[in-house]
């Protein structure tokens, strides 16, 4: 519990910060603001069981996502040559079993097609997240809702189409690894958990500066 109000106060604070790094000439530090809804599909590297009792039915793979993001104009003068922005998200995630909420920072490098008016880009990803388990493999266990936590590097790509001059229409793709590993036990077995990766589609709105 106290893991995740640290990681939803670090995105809080970080968000505000962002907001509030205006630079004194013309142009706001701040470069967009938006919000994703999308599917997520997990991957379970392996549940290993030891003791008597045979385990219940895997997890869910498929859950359900949402994600808040701000993205930075360019910091230096190679990302502005190379037309890169820093970006920071975090990501709720849930479904029957487990609750996945992370924290991301990456960097954009965009393209934007001379013949169109829609804006490509791909991401770089690393960041910090949370994995809380409703879902019990040996029906039994002594320990609930148990938390897991990892490290996350990944990969996104999307688009970008604009709906006027402001707000833009997101698609966009992403692939994470993690190491989350959950060992769950009753007097009889244990049953030990790894999530490895996950892989997300989601669509959502985008409001630039």
């Amino acid at each position: 519990m106290m893991k995740s109000i640290i990681l939803k106060t670090t995105l809080l604070s970080t968000l505000i910060a962002s907001s509030n790094l205006l630079a004194n000439g013309n142009e706001s530090w701040l470069y967009a603001i938006g919000t994703n809804v999308g599917v997520s599909n997990t991957s379970y590297d392996q549940i290993n069981k030891s003791g008597s009792i045979t385990l219940i039915d895997k997890p869910k793979k498929s859950f359900n996502s949402l994600e808040l993001y701000t993205i930075l104009n360019p910091l230096t003068d190679l990302c502005k040559e190379y037309n890169m922005k820093p970006y920071i998200s975090y990501t709720h995630s849930q479904n029957s079993d487990l609750k996945h909420q992370y924290l991301l920072v990456g960097l954009n490098k965009y393209y934007k097609p001379s013949t169109t008016d829609i804006e490509l880009y791909a991401r770089v990803l690393g960041g910090y997240g949370q994995i809380d388990w409703k879902y019990d493999p040996l029906n039994d266990s002594n320990k609930k809702n148990v938390d897991a936590n990892s490290f996350i590097g990944g990969i996104q790509v999307g688009v970008n189409y604009p709906l006027n001059e402001k707000i833009s229409l997101n698609l966009n793709s992403k692939y994470l690894l993690h190491n989350y590993e959950t060992k769950l036990k009753t007097t009889n077995a244990t049953a030990i958990i790894e999530h490895d990766s996950t892989a997300s589609i989601g669509v959502g709105l985008e409001y630039s500066f």
